[in-house]
C-alpha cells in the first residue's frame, strides 16, 4: 500500500514537471503568434490607409530669379541706374557727333552667357551710312542680333537708348577720345542666361 501511494505521488510530481516544461516551451510560441498576427493586421491597416490617402504633390519651388521679389529688385536697380546711364550715353553721343566722323570701319561681336552665337560683324560706314556688313547672313533675323541695330555708331547709341527705355539694365563702356560705344551689356531680367553682350572693336577712321 505504501509503495502504491509513493508511486502515485511520484506520478503527480512528474505530471507537474511535464506541465511546467510544456508551458515553458509552448506558451511563448502562442504569445509570439498572437503578437505577430496583431502587428500584421496593424501594418496592413496602415498600408491600406496610405494607399487610400491621396499623395500630395510637393509644392513648386519658386526660383528667386523668376519671383516677384526678383522682378521688383530688378525694377528698382533699373530705376536707380537710369539717370546716370542715360546721362553717360548722351554725353558720349555728343562727343561722337562733335568729332564728326562719317567714314569708318568697325567690328561688332555678339554673345550671350552661353557663348558666342554669331560671327563678328565687319561693318563699313561711308558718309554716315553702312555700305557693307561682312560675316552676317542675308537672312539673319534674330531680334537681339538684328543687323539693323548695329549698322552705324549712331544705331548703337539708339540701341542703348531703346533698351534703357524698355526698362532693361544697361552697362556700357565708351571710347574716351571719340565717344563711340566699345561695350554694351544688356540685362533683360535676373533670370539665367537673360543677358546679351555687344563688343565693338577694330574701330578705324577712313580718310
Amino acid at each position: 500500500m505504501k509503495i502504491l501511494i509513493t508511486g502515485v505521488e511520484n506520478f503527480e510530481v512528474a505530471k507537474v514537471k511535464l506541465i511546467s516544461i510544456f508551458s515553458f516551451l509552448i506558451l511563448p510560441f502562442f504569445v509570439f503568434q498572437f503578437l505577430g498576427c496583431s502587428l500584421s493586421q496593424q501594418t496592413n491597416s496602415q498600408s491600406a490607409t496610405l494607399e487610400n490617402k491621396p499623395i500630395s504633390s510637393p509644392s513648386k519651388s519658386i526660383s528667386i530669379e523668376s519671383s516677384p521679389i526678383a522682378d521688383a529688385r530688378f525694377t528698382k536697380e533699373w530705376q536707380e541706374k537710369y539717370s546716370a546711364t542715360y546721362a553717360e550715353m548722351e554725353r558720349n553721343r555728343q562727343l561722337w557727333r562733335k568729332n564728326n566722323i562719317v567714314n569708318y570701319n568697325f567690328v561688332v561681336d555678339f554673345r550671350t552667357l552661353v557663348g558666342c552665337t554669331c560671327l563678328p560683324a565687319e561693318i563699313e560706314v561711308r558718309e554716315g551710312k553702312m555700305i557693307s556688313m561682312g560675316n552676317v547672313p542675308d537672312d539673319y533675323t534674330d531680334k537681339f542680333r538684328d543687323p539693323k541695330r548695329i549698322e552705324t555708331v549712331e544705331k548703337l547709341f539708339d540701341l542703348i537708348n531703346q533698351e534703357l527705355n524698355a526698362e532693361h539694365i544697361i552697362d556700357a563702356g565708351y571710347n574716351e577720345k571719340l565717344g563711340y560705344p566699345e561695350r554694351i551689356d544688356v540685362t533683360y531680367s535676373f533670370n539665367v542666361d537673360n543677358q546679351v553682350f555687344y563688343k565693338i572693336s577694330k574701330f578705324e577712321i577712313i580718310k
